[in-house]
């Protein structure tokens, strides 16, 4: 399979955009990331410039709106401030020491350290327990469909929930951290499959459902809630 091609481009009004070519995309479709104030555009991996200029001076309109949309102000967690962890509540708690710690004492995060590194202690804290679940429920559900992955990345994906790479590296949100578990456990089978299937094709989706049989309830549950854990901000 052929890798992806991505380099940045310049749209109508001086408008940089992430081009992505690759072998899934059937048709040009633009994106705009609000959180990033980034547009994307995938395409099919054989494909004229002349057809993409194209395509981009007919979305230029689409354009104008997107960057006269008024920018929202985005949330910084604080001391008392409450997030969801894996479908349950907690409240942060932030405390000066000269010991770094993060502990979960019964509905509390308790953040110890200096009030600078308050936030960089609660995002490391947690990208390593979102980074254990998922390489747990991963190893089990590779084990089962009988194939096995190399490693498991988790990192600031912002256009994406999850990949999985021609060599078997499986790459995560490490933000899923604030997603309920059926929804991690969705977004495991569908990376896991991917290492079958490497597309979305009826085969795909029914191993899926024999990893996750209630599966279109995730993806449900992201559609309605995902963008608003992209947006949360520790700094």
């Amino acid at each position: 399979m052929l890798k992806p091609l991505r380099k940045t481009i310049e749209g109508p009004l001086n408008v940089k955009i992430s081009l992505c070519q690759n072998q899934r995309s059937k048709r040009l479709k633009l994106a705009y990331n609000e959180h990033e104030d980034t547009f994307r555009l995938s395409a099919p991996y054989h494909i004229a410039n002349f057809d993409i200029q194209s395509f981009l001076k007919r979305c230029q309109p689409w354009i104008q709106k997107q960057l006269d949309k008024p920018k929202k102000l985005i949330p910084i967690l604080g001391h008392g401030d409450i997030i969801p962890i894996l479908g349950k509540d907690y409240v942060i708690n932030y405390k000066t020491d000269l010991k770094k710690s993060m502990l979960f004492i019964d509905n509390r995060i308790e953040i110890t350290g200096k009030p600078s590194s308050f936030s960089g202690i609660l995002e490391v804290g947690l990208r390593d327990l979102i980074q254990k679940i998922l390489y747990q429920r991963c190893f089990v559900m590779s084990q089962t469909i009988g194939k096995t992955f190399k490693k498991i990345t988790v990192k600031e994906i912002k256009s994406r929930w999850g990949s999985c790479s021609s060599k078997g590296n499986l790459n995560f949100s490490w933000r899923l951290v604030f997603a309920p578990n059926h929804v991690v456990d969705y977004l495991c089978a569908h990376e896991v499959c991917h290492l079958v299937e490497m597309n979305h094709s009826v085969r795909f989706w029914a191993l899926v459902e024999v990893l996750e049989p209630n599966y279109k309830h995730a993806q449900k549950w992201l559609k309605e809630n995902g963008k608003s854990l992209m947006m949360l901000q520790f700094s």
